[in-house]
């Protein structure tokens, strides 16, 4: 364990910051992952990775709200990982470029396109009928007892 992380979280984020310098390298400017901005991320985000990247569970294929906040996750640790901690000022160029209203905005507002579009997204494991009604006589024992 490296940072407290699971091996395959260490690795899926060093994989998640080699694509961003890639692309970062292919003529996106001049910028490295040492200098780039919170606007190099957005740009990265919604001009590349998500036209890129494919989805399983959208009609049309695109990424899910999780997917998209999934891969910001991983840049977002590598950043820590790399001694960006707190959040990004553009003045100094110090912090974490994923730690900023615009990219939360932007995941915010990713979803709530997905969502506008017909995506929904489903748990990962179904409630049963049997176990909602235990929810339910639990919640109200717990209402009851307040």
């Amino acid at each position: 364990m490296s940072f407290g992380l699971a091996e395959d979280t260490a690795s899926r984020q060093v994989s998640a910051a080699a694509e961003l310098a890639d692309w970062l390298a292919g003529g996106h400017g001049s910028r490295t992952l040492a200098d780039c901005t919170s606007d190099d991320v957005l740009v990265y985000m919604a001009g590349w990775y998500t036209t890129m990247h494919r989805g399983r569970k959208a009609a049309d294929g695109s990424l899910s709200p999780k997917g998209v906040e999934g891969r910001l996750s991983l840049l977002s640790g590598f950043f820590v990982r790399a001694g960006r901690h707190g959040r990004y000022n553009p003045a100094t160029g110090s912090g974490n470029r994923c730690e900023t209203v615009r990219v939360m905005d932007y995941k915010r507002g990713y979803a709530r396109l997905a969502m506008e579009g017909g995506y929904v997204e489903h748990p990962a494991v179904p409630l049963l009928a049997d176990k909602y009604r235990q929810l339910l006589h639990h919640l109200w024992a717990c209402v009851r007892d307040a």
